[in-house]
């Protein structure tokens, strides 16, 4: 299985076209676990639009490398991709929320739809760098043009932002894993 993820994440279709192939997106350490979350996608590029490209299906795996106390599963999928300005790269991002638990066995969802929100959270943003820079691109191209309002540019990055539920903060040290075991069962008890 392992030969089957990669490192890079790439929304063009010609690094999605292999239905094997998972993309990574992100790794995490917690609650004494080590995971990843990986990724297909598939999109239709845009006619007479260089580098745009409409989200069509996604998929998602939770793929554990080190198995900890707790096991963590999908618990909620997206349905949106909202943009951001991030002032790391001082570049718009895409981003998309996933939310994991350890509540949750399932550890791949797939072809969910996605689509590009209405009400991008970049529009409003007050980032005087980005104000300069990018505010009237991004206006006229999800604003203005019809035709790329609900379509990815290849310009910009994806970013994954994982979302935790019933999972504990604290670090791996501190966890009390008879409470977390205790709640999990009477969570059991309760929901069956």
């Amino acid at each position: 299985m392992h030969e089957n993820f990669r490192n890079a994440f790439s929304i063009k279709p010609e690094d999605n076209h292999d239905a094997s192939k998972w993309q990574h997106l992100r790794s995490e350490r917690r609650a004494l676990a080590f995971f990843s979350l990986y990724a297909k996608m598939n999109f239709d590029k845009l006619e007479n639009e260089n580098d745009f490209y409409l989200p069509k299906s996604f998929s998602f795996l939770v793929h554990e490398f080190k198995k900890g106390f707790l096991e963590f599963g999908i618990s909620k999928t997206p349905t949106l991709i909202d943009m951001f300005f991030d002032t790391d790269s001082c570049l718009p991002v895409y981003v998309i929320q996933i939310t994991l638990s350890p509540l949750s066995s399932i550890k791949e969802v797939k072809n969910i739809n996605l689509s590009l929100s209405e009400n991008l959270s970049i529009i409003n943003c007050k980032e005087t760098e980005y104000a300069a820079n990018h505010q009237k691109k991004i206006e006229e191209l999800y604003v203005t043009n019809t035709s790329t309002k609900s379509a990815l540019n290849t310009e910009y990055c994806i970013y994954v932002d994982i979302v935790y539920e019933d999972a504990p903060d604290e670090p791996d040290e501190s966890i009390n894993l008879v409470e977390i075991i205790n709640q999990k069962d009477a969570t059991k008890r309760f929901f069956s």
